[in-house]
Parts: C-alpha cells; sequence; structure tokens
C-alpha cells in the first residue's frame, strides 16, 4: 500500500513538473520558479535545459506509475529503477538548490517543498519495494 501512495504522490510532482519545463520551453512566463529564478521567459539557450527537464520529469512519472502497478507498460523494471534513483538524487540536490542556492522567492518557497517531498517519498519507494 505505501509503495502505491509513495507513486503516486510522486508521479504526480514529476508530472507537473514535466508540465511546468514543456510550459517554459514554450516560453511561458514561469521562469521565476526554476533554474536560479533568473529570467521569467527563460532565453533560448536555457530551454534546452528545459527540454531536458521535461524528458527526465516525464519519464520519471512514468516509471512512479509503473513502479506503483498504476501504469502496466512493457519497459524493462532497471530503466524504471534508474529513472527513479535519478530522480531521487536530483530531487535531493534539488532540496539545498532551492533551499540555500537560489535567489528567487517563488522558487524557494514552491519548489523546495516539493523536492522534499519528491525526494523522501521516492526513499520509500527505493526502501520498500525492492
Amino acid at each position: 500500500m505505501i509503495g502505491y501512495i509513495t507513486s503516486v504522490i510522486c508521479s504526480i510532482i514529476t508530472l507537473g513538473m514535466a508540465l511546468l519545463h514543456l510550459l517554459l520551453l514554450f516560453g511561458a512566463p514561469l521562469g521565476e520558479y526554476v533554474l536560479g529564478g533568473q529570467d521569467k521567459i527563460m532565453p533560448p539557450p536555457k530551454r534546452v535545459v528545459n527540454g531536458f527537464c521535461y524528458l527526465l520529469f516525464s519519464l520519471s512519472g512514468i516509471a512512479f506509475l509503473q513502479r506503483g502497478n498504476i501504469l502496466t507498460l512493457d519497459i524493462n523494471p532497471l530503466i524504471g529503477l534508474i529513472l527513479i534513483i535519478i530522480i531521487t538524487i536530483f530531487t535531493g540536490y534539488a532540496i539545498f538548490f532551492n533551499s540555500k542556492v537560489t535567489r528567487s522567492r517563488k522558487e524557494n518557497l514552491v519548489m523546495t517543498p516539493l523536492s522534499a517531498i519528491t525526494f523522501i517519498c521516492s526513499l520509500i519507494l527505493l526502501i520498500t519495494s525492492w
């Protein structure tokens, strides 16, 4: 049961993050929430990073859904495990950077708790489901 709940929480957050980065990729004025919050609208060079983040968060969201048996795909479980480990490490770093390094108040207030929740839930999922 705990694996199901943590999978749902992580997939909602990571798929929401994927949507945010997709919107940023297409020029939405939401840049204050990511990458240090320096640009309201991402300049083209930073949009490459948004594209990478979109892929990472999308694939991780799908991996969380598969790990929680919410979505059944013919994806190698090892690939899903690797994605979950990557997003766990990524959100662990994000907690620090979003809370201590960023100068953006919006990024600090929104992304720090989301990163912490994702980090904790994905750790629980990794520990309990293997």
